[in-house]
């Protein structure tokens, strides 16, 4: 994505942290496990690298009618058994903070007035979930772009590493999430 300056293969997280700006490749999905359930989902498409794309028309309309009614994981994971798939790619925003943590982290003057609020800026997240979970990338950047276009070029991005130039859009649950 043209949000990245840097690519960084086989990082070790604790000496550089999460740069922005910066995709770390090659890092375990369990890595990326602690970071998924902190960010608001915007986009999550599957994309296919090493297999063919779905040509059975019980799943498509199998899956169109998940799409509708998903609420918990355990359907979208019956969903996801049934796909060819690859990798999932997931783009977020960081969650804003509920009200009562706003008070860990920032400095209070006074009840009416906070320290610190209109500074903290807002990142996005980029999580690429690899199939055999260990060739995995996550990264966070910041843009002045709008949503719509910061969407629109994730979109373009999964099209261009899937072997086809295809990808589905799942709609991840918003529940407590692992891969």
């Amino acid at each position: 994505m043209k949000y990245f300056k840097e690519r960084i293969e086989y990082p070790d997280p604790c000496k550089i942290g999460l740069p922005p700006g910066i995709l770390l490749y090659y890092i375990s999905n369990s890595f990326l496990n602690g970071w998924i359930n902190y960010v608001e989902i915007l986009a999550s498409n599957i994309i296919n690298r090493y297999q063919e794309p779905v040509e059975n028309e019980a799943v498509i309309l199998y899956y169109k009618e998940v799409q509708k009614t998903t609420t918990t994981y355990a359907g979208d994971y019956e969903l996801l058994k049934l796909l060819p798939r690859d990798d999932l790619l997931i783009l977020g925003k960081e969650k804003p903070l509920p009200e009562h943590q706003k008070y860990t982290y920032l400095n209070i003057v006074d009840p009416l007035r906070i320290e610190g609020l209109e500074n903290i800026p807002e990142y996005y997240w980029f999580l690429w979930y690899d199939q055999d979970n260990s060739d995995c990338a996550i990264g966070r950047f910041e843009t002045q772009d709008k949503e719509d276009v910061v969407i629109e070029s994730f979109n373009k991005r999964c099209s261009e590493l899937s072997s086809n130039h295809n990808y589905w859009d799942v709609k991840l649950p918003r529940c407590w999430l692992a891969f």
